[in-house]
């Protein structure tokens, strides 16, 4: 991992959380989106007032728009999903997991991706995996 985001994790890991969150929020409105708050606290488990809170950040950030139906991801607010994407691996540290399950199983292109857990949750943070191949076949599954 990036020494960086060591030292950042070690001195703020509330910012860690934080960026999490909003990072799961932009990805449900992304995937679902128009979508109002309090389908978003229930799909990700947060309180409506938490929710509401993360959604002013990134409404005043031009991330998102708040419309009548609900809430919908700006072209802006894509871009920075993309570099989140990139952030979140890299806070998990999944690229060092991608090159270790490539040797473990002798494959190549290993390609971690956030899945829903049992709270329904979209996380990096679960420890089991799936791998499948590029027809979406499940070859293997196990837990680290």
């Amino acid at each position: 991992m990036n020494y960086l985001f060591k030292i950042q994790k070690k001195l703020v890991p509330e910012l860690i959380n934080v960026a999490e969150i909003r990072y799961n929020i932009l990805k449900e409105i992304f995937n679902h989106q128009p979508l109002g708050r309090r389908t978003l606290a229930r799909k990700l488990d947060l309180s409506i007032r938490s929710v509401r809170k993360h959604l002013d950040f990134l409404f005043d950030k031009s991330y998102i728009e708040i419309t009548k139906s609900g809430t919908v991801i700006t072209e802006n607010g894509e871009d920075f999903l993309h570099e989140l994407d990139n952030y979140m691996k890299e806070i998990k540290d999944i690229a060092n997991l991608e090159d270790q399950i490539e040797e473990i199983l002798d494959i190549n292109n290993v390609m971690i991706v956030p899945v829903r857990c049992l709270s329904s949750k979209l996380s990096y943070s679960t420890k089991k995996f799936f791998v499948c191949h590029p027809s979406r076949t499940l070859i293997k599954s196990f837990a680290v």
